[in-house]
């Protein structure tokens, strides 16, 4: 989005003080809106955030269940809970990627730089 440039300040009918105010106010836009001076000042507005919302995760709980087998008196857990905590796992991972990338894209818009 851009914003409409702002005109000079006239000098005719106005104190000088009030030149110097509308000018502090004209600065001021000019640089909130990006139009002037350091971009790292600029405002954010609410059209400028595209990242996306992290609407839900797959993550489930996390349980030990089934019986365990005893070998050379170890317990050992089945392989197919093994595999299930395996595919748990790589769920939270998946989650973590996804809340990190929308906090990361969050953060660039939010300084207006990588």
């Amino acid at each position: 989005m851009a914003f409409a440039a702002l005109p000079a300040i006239p000098s005719e009918g106005l104190s000088e003080s009030e030149v110097r105010m509308y000018s502090a106010v004209k600065q001021n836009i000019e640089q909130l809106t990006g139009q002037a001076g350091d971009n790292f000042y600029v405002a954010l507005v609410r059209g400028t955030i595209t990242a996306s919302v992290v609407e839900s995760v797959n993550a489930q709980s996390v349980g030990v269940s089934g019986q365990a087998y005893v070998i050379n008196n170890l317990q050992v857990a089945p392989a197919t809970e093994l595999i299930a905590l395996a595919g748990t796992v790589q769920s939270v991972i998946y989650d973590v990627k996804n809340v990190r990338d929308a906090l990361n894209t969050l953060i660039i818009q939010l300084k207006g730089s990588t």
